[in-house]
């Protein structure tokens, strides 16, 4: 089988979308699932996937966040197997699985086929693929085929989320409160303000989900928040940049509550590195940058020479495309604003 052709998008929905079509001319498939996830906890910060999964999302956060089980993204990402089936990975006992066994078995499906999506050893999407009676199981030759694509997807993906970031930006007199949503343990929302009740409606719209139905980033983030705090970075509505912090609550009714806020300013200097591939070093330096230290001062603080540092700063500059310390710290403050 020829290789997929693999080229980003302006956004990371219509590239999913494309390569899914490409996928299924090589690999058949009944059911699918495509999410974005957040490199740093690999939750979901946005999914498309057939109506069929949509059903089961609850049952598969739960089996996939809180339970044990095989071929768990987590564990396909840091083994670096990146590629299984759910047939493959249970040595053809796929009643080993308690997604198969209780979740995938009762509504139809034969098989499941997960992919990790890594570019330069960071985990950028999951790929899920099911298979009814009619298509038999996935092949070793079309998990094998998969494999080998997966590092240019990964690569696409990566570049289709970053060029969303960068083309949109957010109007200046756009201002945007702190978001609170409470949530029982099933995830049935008890009460939201203002921001929170807008910011689910953005997500809603964004994964074309009916007004009861909970996004996936919420449900992902809120299944593994049931047992301790956890915190995403999404690319939210009005186009800014937002951290979700998730943390159970004390108490008789058990419940959990989502914070939304716009991220600091520390933490757009992590997505700048993020979005420009800047080295760990380009990165030290951005930050005595930030800070106002001279060329000498980074040099001596550094251990470098001044001629080591601007070649660094060079660098910087090309990969974020500005021209001078003034342009970048207004490039930064954009995001952060």
């Amino acid at each position: 089988m020829h290789l997929l052709q693999v080229y980003p998008s302006n956004n990371s929905y219509h590239f999913r979308k494309k390569i899914l079509v490409q996928i299924k001319r090589r690999i058949p498939y009944e059911a699918y699932c495509f999410t974005t996830v957040d490199p740093q906890t690999l939750l979901s910060t946005g999914a498309i996937t057939d109506e069929r999964i949509e059903v089961l999302h609850p049952q598969l956060f739960e089996n996939e966040y809180i339970e044990k089980d095989m071929n768990r993204y987590i564990e396909l990402f840091e083994g670096k197997t990146y590629c299984n089936s759910i047939f493959e990975g249970t040595r053809g006992e796929g009643v080993r699985s308690k997604r198969f066994r209780e979740i995938l078995s009762p509504a139809g499906f034969i098989d499941e086929l997960r992919a990790v999506l890594v570019y330069k050893n960071r985990c950028y999407g999951f790929l899920t693929l099911y298979r009814t009676k009619e298509q038999g199981l996935f092949s070793q030759t079309e998990i094998g085929y998969l494999k080998e694509t997966l590092a240019s997807i990964a690569k696409g993906l990566k570049e289709s989320i970053s060029r969303s970031y960068q083309l949109v930006s957010r109007p200046e007199n756009t201002s945007i409160g702190t978001g609170l949503i409470v949530l029982d343990q099933k995830l049935n929302i008890i009460s939201t303000n203002q921001t929170g009740f807008n910011f689910l409606e953005w997500l809603r719209q964004e994964e074309f989900l009916e007004n009861n139905c909970l996004p996936r980033p919420i449900r992902a983030i809120c299944s593994q928040g049931k047992k301790r705090s956890s915190k995403i970075l999404i690319h939210a509505f009005n186009h800014s940049f937002m951290t979700l912090n998730v943390s159970p609550l004390f108490g008789s009714s058990s419940q959990i509550a989502l914070l939304i806020e716009r991220i600091k300013f520390h933490e757009s200097l992590m997505l700048f590195s993020y979005l420009y591939e800047l080295t760990d070093r380009e990165y030290e330096l951005l930050e005595l940058l930030i800070e106002g230290k001279s060329t000498k001062c980074m040099a001596n603080q550094l251990s470098i020479s001044t001629y080591t540092v601007q070649d660094h700063l060079k660098s910087i500059f090309i990969k974020i495309k500005v021209n001078s310390r003034m342009e970048l710290m207004n490039k930064i403050n954009t995001i952060s604003r």
